[in-house]
């Protein structure tokens, strides 16, 4: 078997000169690194977006909480409102 070698002047990522890599090759691996890459990003983030969400949740259910004090607070000293 022979190993040809190509000139890697059409390549944009692999070295530009005689390579046994093609577009093709290229392509493929940098398919294959942008999910790897998206993957690490997902499992990196996952446990802050999972804080984000839960404290969000309990913001919104202290504002609801307070927003429904207030209301009962107006009714309670102005009953005309």
């Amino acid at each position: 078997m022979r190993l040809e070698l190509d000139s890697g002047e059409h390549l944009r990522v692999c070295p530009q000169g005689y390579t046994c890599c093609t577009s093709e090759m290229e392509d493929k691996l940098n398919q294959q690194s942008k999910l790897d890459f998206e993957n690490l990003v997902e499992k990196s983030s996952h446990n802050m977006r999972t804080t984000f969400v839960s404290r969000h949740k309990k913001f919104d259910g202290h504002y609801i909480f307070l927003e429904d004090r207030l209301i009962h607070h107006q009714l309670v000293t102005d009953p005309s409102n």
